[in-house]
């Protein structure tokens, strides 16, 4: 048992570092070239396709197609721009520029005055969605409980974005209007110019700015957030029985959340000799420091096989929480016996 104070000592820190807000994600350009000199885009298109899911933190990538004309008008020298991000290959998410033919567009490349490619620029980009926990030095019980599926209203969620002008430079014009498809982006918010586009569009812009945001599911207002599972294993029996007569126990239940202070939980539970379901009310304090939140709660259980015929109980509960581990001691009274039973488990919720 050595380990013990370190392991209470460590735990704290841990949660705070979960709970430290997350750096912010590096930018990840959309630009696929750059212009040097005075050039024109015409008969601008661009199609934005998303695969993003998950719930409530989505993820997922966006592949954005565009296919316009580049016209020099004065002598210019086009560069290919390869955006890149720590962690990340090249493909795929290094724009793929092609010419009007489809074959690789070779740069640096210099144009004349009037003349004129034809361009079209392929490339995806990963979004994400990055956790944001508003406080440092404490945890509600809800994410103290469930760090890993538990919805608390005070952690906040922030969606990864990219953008960028497809072609870049200090004298770009666009002739004519842009035309956007962006029926199929999903969650994904699409800007053009800086204005949000819905389904499909053609406006007319001075710049083709590009935009691509993933915005989380901002959740519920109601009250009730999900929880997650809780495992519990421990002894019981009766209050007054010697070791030899306490019954190894385990238990599953789930739990749901009324703000972060208030949770419902149904069980189910086996000491191998009778089953039993209950259903608990508890509330709970937060994790503040170096002190575990505590939690106090009552309930009914039902009991079925065994050595006496199935019968219900009123349920006591009190326990200890530290993030994801805790220990809870259950009393039960038994109305049909007249007796007290009790039980003391470890619990790891997730």
């Amino acid at each position: 048992m050595r380990w013990l104070p370190l392991l209470l000592l460590a735990l704290p820190r841990t949660a705070l570092a979960a709970a430290a807000p997350p750096p912010p994600p590096p930018p990840v350009p959309l630009t696929a070239l750059a212009a040097h000199g005075r050039v024109a885009l015409e008969d601008v298109s661009v199609t934005v396709r998303c695969d993003v899911s998950g719930h409530p933190a989505p993820s997922g990538s966006c592949h954005v197609e565009a296919h316009f004309a580049l016209v020099a008008v004065g002598p210019t020298r086009l560069d290919r721009f390869e955006p890149a991000r720590p962690g990340w290959g090249p493909e795929p998410d290094a724009p793929r520029i092609v010419d009007g033919e489809g074959e690789p567009l070779s740069t640096p490349l210099e144009l004349a005055r009037g003349e004129r490619v034809a361009v079209r620029v392929s490339a995806t980009r990963r979004l994400r969605t990055e956790v944001e926990p508003t406080l440092f030095l404490m945890m509600s019980p809800m994410t103290m409980r469930h760090l890993l599926l538990g919805e608390s209203r005070e952690v906040r969620r922030r969606g990864d974005g990219v953008s960028g002008a497809l072609v870049e430079g200090q004298a770009v014009e666009v002739r004519g209007p842009v035309h956007v498809d962006a029926t199929d982006a999903g969650p994904v918010v699409v800007g053009l110019a800086g204005e949000e586009v819905v389904g499909v569009a053609r406006r007319a812009v001075d710049r083709v700015g590009l935009s691509l945001t993933l915005e989380p599911d901002p959740g519920s207002e109601l009250p009730i957030q999900p929880g997650g599972p809780v495992l519990l294993a421990g002894a019981a029996g009766p209050l007054d029985a010697s070791d030899d007569e306490l019954r190894f126990s385990l238990g599953a239940a789930y739990e749901l959340g009324v703000t972060d202070y208030l949770f419902v939980s149904a069980a189910f539970e086996t000491d191998f000799h009778s089953i039993m379901e209950s259903v608990v009310v508890e509330a709970a304090s937060p994790f503040i420091l170096l002190l575990p939140g505590v939690f106090a709660g009552a309930g009914v259980v039902f009991r079925q096989l065994g050595d006496r015929d199935p019968d219900a109980a009123f349920r006591i509960r009190l326990g200890a929480q530290m993030p994801v581990v805790g220990v809870a001691a259950d009393l039960d009274y038994w109305p049909t016996i007249g007796e007290w039973t009790g039980s003391i488990r470890a619990r790891l919720s997730l």
